[in-house]
C-alpha cells in the first residue's frame, strides 16, 4: 500500500468508527470495511484484521487500542469507560475471581447514574 492509499484507508476507518455507537474490534472494523462501499475507493481486494491493526498502532493520534477494541481518540466517552474498566479488572486481579471481577464492575458501572 502507498502513502495515499493508507491515508485514504486511515479514513475509510476513521469514518467507519465515527458512525458506530460502540468500540469494535479489529475483525468487526474489517468486516464492516469489506461490506461497505469505502472498499472501492481503496485499490486492494479485501481489508484484514492485522492491516486494520497496524494502521491503529501507527496513527496513534487518532485511534485509541484498549486490549483489541479500537475507539477514536477524540471520543472521550469510551476512552474513559474503557480505561476504568481495564484499571478495575487489573486492580482486581487476584483478589477476585473472573465472575467476581465482571459482577463488581458491571455493579459499580451501572449504579454510577
Amino acid at each position: 500500500m502507498g502513502k495515499i492509499a493508507n491515508m485514504k484507508l486511515r479514513e475509510a476507518l476513521y469514518e467507519i468508527l465515527k458512525t458506530q455507537p460502540e468500540p469494535y474490534t479489529f475483525n468487526e472494523i474489517a468486516r464492516k470495511f469489506n461490506n461497505s462501499e469505502l472498499i472501492s475507493t481503496i485499490s486492494f481486494k479485501e481489508l484484514k484484521a492485522y492491516q486494520v491493526k497496524n494502521i491503529v498502532n501507527k496513527e496513534q493520534s487518532i485511534f485509541t487500542n484498549f486490549n483489541g477494541y479500537v475507539v477514536l481518540k477524540e471520543d472521550s466517552k469510551w476512552n474513559n469507560l474503557l480505561r476504568t474498566y481495564f484499571s478495575l479488572i487489573d486492580s482486581t486481579r487476584g483478589i477476585l475471581n473472573v465472575s467476581e471481577q465482571e459482577f463488581v464492575v458491571t455493579a459499580l458501572f451501572f449504579t454510577k447514574d
